[in-house]
């Protein structure tokens, strides 16, 4: 820890822990604030103040940090839990910076470009039960970044398109906004293929569907600001298979691989509307099956297994 600004004395137990635990995870993963900022999609700024215990980062940064740093995201997030709770009884504003975003803006970080290439679209990545190689490297944006405004108008022209094609208000209905402080790298189809936290869709990311099977979760996952959706299965067996589909019937798989973490995401598909793509199953017990098509409400995080 050496090198750190003390943290206040005067900050509870919880929320010091917790600022602890992300302070060595930043550490251990050898980022700077900036790649840091990079890595989540949330700003460099918002970063410094969580880490000088000023504030909490929201729970989707705290799991694209872990991601990153190749650790296991629920023990972080719990601890995340606990200083929101203390930081909540005290007054504080907890998720502030995530809620409304902190109306800064970070030059250099939204111009840097990383000498790292992009793949492009289906050059290497094909369709199909393609295991994901680990120790995912994190692709930066190439040319314009996103902003809100941007994205509000993706919003709009996205939505307008389906319901005109559909004859109905499904595109429309997709309901949420983009997260402010979310800088994205893909829309619609060009994330087709892509990791969601590579190209920053993490950022603004909520649960459009989901299901209980024994003591694994299966969730769709859709991100408004990128207009794609990914699935993802927690508590899962190595082995077990999580998979994607869209109503044209194209999909992208992902194999739980034998590692603590015991959970997978697919690669994204663009949708317009989470009503058009849905997560499916496979468990080495035999189980298999499907969530409903996305909804346009957000979904708790999952509940506990009973024991």
């Amino acid at each position: 820890m050496s090198g750190w600004k003390a943290l206040p004395d005067a900050l509870e137990l919880d929320v010091r822990r917790f600022v602890e635990e992300l302070r060595r995870t930043k550490d251990s993963a050898g980022l700077t604030l900036a790649q840091l900022a990079e890595a989540t999609a949330y700003s460099k700024s918002s970063w410094e103040r969580c880490l000088n215990g000023s504030g909490l980062p929201p729970s989707w940064a705290v799991e694209a940090l872990a991601a990153r740093a190749g650790t296991d995201p629920e023990q972080l997030l719990a601890r995340w839990e606990l200083a929101e709770a203390a930081w909540s009884d005290r007054g504080g504003t907890g998720r502030g910076d995530s809620a409304a975003g902190t109306g800064e803006t970070e030059a250099a970080g939204e111009t840097e470009v990383s000498d790292r290439s992009v793949t492009a679209l289906g050059s290497t990545v094909p369709p199909g039960r393609g295991r994901r190689p680990t120790g995912r490297a994190v692709a930066v944006a190439l040319g314009t970044v996103l902003t809100v405004a941007g994205a509000l108008a993706a919003f709009a022209f996205a939505g307008g398109a389906t319901s005109q094609e559909n004859g109905s208000r499904e595109g429309a209905d997709a309901s949420k906004l983009p997260v402010e402080d979310v800088r994205v790298s893909c829309h619609g189809d060009s994330c087709n293929g892509k990791d969601p936290v590579d190209k920053g869709c993490g950022g603004d990311a909520w649960t459009s569907a989901s299901e209980r099977v024994g003591k694994s979760y299966v969730e769709l996952r859709y991100s408004s600001a990128c207009r794609a959706a990914w699935a993802r299965i927690k508590s899962a067996t190595p082995g077990d298979r999580i998979e994607l589909v869209r109503k044209d019937e194209r999909r992208y798989d992902e194999v739980v691989p034998d590692d603590p973490n015991l959970a997978a995401f697919t690669f994204m598909l663009g949708a317009p509307a989470p009503q058009q793509v849905r997560a499916c199953w496979e468990l080495k017990s035999g189980d298999e099956g499907c969530t409903d098509f996305g909804g346009t409400e957000e979904l708790p995080a999952a509940s506990p297994v009973p024991s």
